[in-house]
């Protein structure tokens, strides 16, 4: 048996509902048919780690529940293990009022821009400069370049989290020419 039950899914009950279908569906099979389920995958969809998913409370609700059935079960936790494996290093180009432009934007990082998502930003050293708040943009000059929204950030600084979305969508745009693959850490 398999099941996709969704994507980002960051809370326990859904998982809970499901485990409990999974099992009243095996001993459906099993009694009433006399077959005899191999397998129980449980698909993926956990939240991201940095969301502080319970991992511990779904994993107790698996064993609890379907441990005691002779079968293999199967989890796909994708994301929640490779999300937060990388970081892409910008540099800051200039100021400007409340904006800082930095050398990343839509072609090497798509996801805030067309999902509106908002990852954590860190600087790599503190320079000093104007203290404020700052919308972080990138340089083409498109409305959707926004990196990051009302930022204290004064120098070059590294966005986290992102390994599974920079070497799937980055691409070429508006004759800007994207960063290597080889260049991602």
């Amino acid at each position: 048996m398999h099941v996709h039950l969704g994507s980002e899914i960051t809370e326990v009950e859904p998982f809970r509902v499901l485990v409990d279908k999974m099992y009243e569906y095996y001993m459906k099979l099993r009694t009433e048919y006399n077959y005899t389920v191999k397998y129980i995958n449980l698909g993926g969809g956990w939240g991201k780690s940095w969301e502080e998913f319970p991992i511990d409370e779904l994993g107790n609700l698996i064993h609890k529940k379907l441990c005691k059935l002779p079968v293999t079960i199967i989890v796909e936790p994708g994301r929640f293990i490779v999300g937060p494996s990388g970081v892409l290093v910008t540099r800051v180009l200039y100021r400007k009022g409340k904006f800082v432009i930095v050398d990343t934007g839509m072609s090497e990082f798509i996801r805030p821009s067309l999902y509106g998502s908002e990852h954590p930003i860190r600087e790599v050293k503190h320079k000093s400069g104007p203290e404020g708040t700052f919308d972080v943009v990138g340089p083409l000059c498109e409305g959707g370049v926004r990196v990051a929204i009302s930022l204290h950030i004064m120098c070059d600084c590294m966005i986290h989290n992102l390994v599974i979305y920079l070497l799937s969508w980055v691409q070429e745009f508006k004759a800007k020419s994207s960063r290597s693959a080889g260049g991602w850490r």
